[in-house]
């Protein structure tokens, strides 16, 4: 669910005078080479995974709240597992608390993601049917140095992303991971959500949940059809709809409604064929992971026994 966030700390002279005198956070400075003169900002250290960034105005912290807890509780620094809406609203407490900032943080960048099982390789659904997101090729396509996988795709608001879990950590399942990166305040306040805490409201998560539907609707996911004994001119048009630039030039050369026609034309075309199979089974894994997730409260609340 929640993953990484960004928030600025609003009571930044309060903050910043509980981390120096209680020492919970080893903070850094510079210092000049040729002075000797140490500078008072900013000020940076790290809470487990947590990057805390302290300036003379602001305060500012940003990690992931998966990886937070286990770390905490596991010493693990990953984000494979599944970290449920009960969990979420344990590490929002325990950090609160832990560092004074109750109903005290602005956030500012958002990531909301679900990792999914799925049947086949995930590195072929990212490679092979993972072709555009409306209409638009990837922004990126990364390999970690052969590590893990993902691609990318960006609006000035936001990004799609989509993992390769199971390559990233050596995992034996197919495990896959749909994402949205809220970059912009302004999005995220649209959502109705300010601080740390509003992410304790089921109504959010269900917001967040809708958002990531929506826009996972908008990728154009498609079946391996090139080795398909396919009518010749299906097979042609296949080719066509699944090429980024033939939808540019499209936009660029014909009205918006021949544009939206050739759109039908192509879902109905991967309809007749049965090529929309892979992106059936995320969308269904998707919303029987995210009821699990929702209602998954029956584990003892792990961190709230650490001191």
């Amino acid at each position: 669910m929640i993953d990484s966030v960004k928030f600025q700390i609003v009571e930044k002279d309060k903050f910043e005078n509980f981390i120096v005198s209680s020492k919970i956070i080893d903070l850094m400075t510079f210092i000049n080479l040729f002075t000797g003169e140490i500078s008072s900002y900013p000020k940076r250290g790290k809470y487990k995974n947590l990057d805390v960034s302290i300036t003379l105005i602001n305060a500012y912290i940003n990690g992931s709240l998966h990886k937070f807890r286990n770390l905490i509780l596991f010493d693990e620094d990953q984000n494979y597992n599944d970290f449920s809406f009960c969990q979420v609203k344990e590490v929002i407490s325990y950090l609160t608390k832990k560092l004074k900032i109750e109903n005290s943080t602005s956030l500012t960048n958002l990531e909301f993601g679900i990792n999914i099982d799925v049947s086949k390789n995930p590195q072929d659904i990212i490679d092979y049917n993972l072709m555009m997101y409306r209409n638009k090729h990837h922004y990126r396509d990364d390999k970690f140095g052969g590590k893990g996988d993902f691609k990318e795709f960006r609006t000035t608001d936001f990004y799609i992303k989509i993992y390769n879990k199971s390559k990233q950590y050596h995992l034996k399942k197919h495990r896959l991971r749909i994402e949205l990166k809220i970059i912009k305040k302004r999005y995220i306040q649209n959502l109705g959500i300010f601080k740390l805490e509003d992410l304790n409201e089921i109504e959010v998560i269900y917001r967040l949940y809708e958002r990531l539907l929506k826009e996972f609707n908008e990728l154009t996911i498609v079946d391996e059809f090139y080795l398909l004994n396919l009518p010749k001119e299906d097979k042609a048009n296949l080719v066509k709809f699944t090429n980024p630039n033939y939808w540019k030039h499209l936009k660029k050369e014909e009205s918006l409604k021949v544009f939206n026609r050739v759109k039908r034309d192509f879902n109905l075309l991967v309809e007749k064929h049965n090529l929309n199979k892979t992106k059936k089974e995320i969308l269904e894994n998707l919303e029987s992971k995210f009821q699990e997730l929702l209602n998954d409260c029956d584990e003892n609340l792990l961190l709230l026994n650490i001191a």
